[in-house]
């Protein structure tokens, strides 16, 4: 009996490990090979961008928040881009669990980078899709999520899937986010709009 003890623990690690394994889905992220990688300067993209597949939860990236962007980010998946005549991205993600921030109700991301440090040379491309959203952790095996799903577009940044050499290019980020002044101007031109209606409306 004694003998048959380990035997029973042995037995039952393995069982515990297969049922944690069927419990896994891979996410497949991946643009097609050949994709046209640009910057905003038209440079081709190197080794040095990375892309990550993950969520940012319940925050909602846009370019008035992109200093935030960082800190709510969960990666599920890593890879950096490919050069030469196979250029694309194409990495994997293991969920394992439908823990917060992957729950099924939220939205995936696929974040393109060279550096997620804010400077003069930050160059960032943001993906989604309103169907990439979490599977059921084990639901099934693999699910793919590429650039060229219907409906795939750049929350930051361009992505073209038409025809036969689709491109995505990156963003500058410094171009890409609004100065304060221009957030200055915009309220006051909201402001005078708003004065306008009133006086228009007391008049009549």
């Amino acid at each position: 009996m004694k003998l048959l003890r380990p035997l029973f623990i042995v037995v039952g690690l393995l069982l515990a490990g297969a049922a944690s394994l069927q419990a896994q889905t891979t996410i497949n992220f991946t643009s097609p090979i050949g994709e046209i990688g640009k910057t905003s300067t038209g440079t081709d993209l190197d080794a040095s961008f990375t892309f990550q597949l993950g969520s940012f939860g319940n925050f909602m990236p846009d370019s008035s928040n992109v200093a935030d962007w960082a800190s709510n980010f969960t990666v599920l998946g890593t890879v950096n881009w490919t050069e030469g005549l196979f250029s694309q991205y194409s990495g994997t993600g293991n969920l394992v669990n439908n823990n917060a921030p992957f729950t099924t109700s939220n939205q995936g991301f696929i974040w393109g980078y060279n550096t997620q440090v804010i400077g003069a040379s930050t160059e960032w491309i943001l993906l989604t899709n309103a169907t990439w959203t979490f599977p059921t952790s084990g639901s099934q095996p693999t699910v793919d999520w590429t650039s060229t799903d219907g409906g795939t577009f750049a929350a930051l940044g361009a992505l073209n899937t038409l025809g036969a050499d689709p491109y995505l290019q990156t963003a500058n980020l410094l171009s890409a986010v609004p100065e304060p002044s221009t957030y200055a101007l915009l309220a006051g031109l909201a402001m005078l709009g708003f004065v306008w209606f009133r006086r228009r409306a007391a008049r009549a």
